[in-house]
């Protein structure tokens, strides 16, 4: 059923809201999901990228196809208003090929098969670099302001056992922050075009730090100048007293991983749990 999201909060505010995978919609049941969490418009391989790329060779070569097809809508839909457009790109996603590699290698020094698995996971990388710099340069010739978000939702595939990332000396130890951090960290990255910078007077530059997945929006407001939602706000707030919400209830504390809060920070996390809940149920 419907349920309180963003989406809704930026298209209350007036944006159109659009989503974009070159993959099935029925695949964890996206064009259902995404209706309720309300996107307005979706497009995925049944309704239009099917016309474009194979899904199956979508998940290695796509991006080139996505990237262009997402400016040209928002050339579009621009002309009719503001746009919150959220995209899942389908190119490699892995499992990555560990029995050869054709090409000059990026990763050498390790055993074969971990090798082959890196070179091959960069060279899809090097794909996804060519094709989204591609996009960057025309979406800043552009006069229309546009923040880009980009952010991963989870490490590459590196060999059945994380053979490969064991092979490089990566450490997954739960019990240090470290570990943590090897395991659960993905890149984030927040640009915005010379229109954006002058129409928000901001320079979308520097470090936002660490945090979790639910704090990146927050972080987008804040680079943006922009205050949100009181439940933004209430984020906000938690975010100080620990930037990292775990599901095994881990926490960071002053820069330090810990299973347990003081009292005071701990009954303020719940508070905003409880929030979190009602906001998902709709209740008031």
């Amino acid at each position: 059923s419907p349920t309180d999201s963003f989406v809704w909060y930026f298209a209350k505010q007036g944006y159109q809201t659009l989503y974009d995978h070159p993959g099935h919609g029925w695949f964890y049941n996206r064009q259902n999901v995404n209706g309720y969490l309300g996107f307005e418009h979706q497009r995925f391989t049944e309704n239009y990228y099917g016309a474009l790329v194979d899904p199956t060779a979508a998940i290695w070569n796509s991006d080139h196809i996505l990237f262009p097809e997402l400016v040209s809508q928002l050339k579009e839909k621009t002309k009719n208003g503001p746009v919150f457009s959220f995209s899942v790109s389908y190119q490699n996603h892995g499992p990555y090929e560990s029995a050869g590699f054709d090409g000059t290698p990026w990763v050498t020094g390790l055993d074969e098969e971990s090798g082959y698995i890196f070179n091959n996971y960069l060279r899809g990388v090097d794909k996804t670099i060519t094709a989204l710099t591609g996009m960057v340069e025309e979406l800043e010739q552009s006069s229309e302001p546009v923040v880009l978000v980009l952010f991963g939702d989870h490490k590459p595939w590196a060999g059945n056992g994380n053979s490969a990332y064991q092979a490089a000396g990566v450490s997954f130890e739960m019990d240090s922050l470290l570990g943590f951090e090897n395991y659960y960290g993905t890149p984030y990255l927040i640009w915005a075009n010379s229109a954006a910078k002058e129409t928000l007077g901001r320079d979308f530059v520097g470090y936002g730090g660490d945090f979790s997945p639910c704090f990146l929006m927050a972080e987008v407001f804040d680079a943006c100048g922009w205050e949100g939602s009181g439940f933004m706000q209430t984020q906000r707030r938690i975010r100080d007293i620990t930037p990292l919400l775990h599901v095994q209830g881990l926490y960071l504390d002053g820069g330090q991983l810990t299973d347990k809060l003081s009292t005071i920070n701990a009954g303020t996390v719940d508070c905003y749990l409880w929030a979190e809940y009602y906001r998902e149920h709709n209740l008031e």
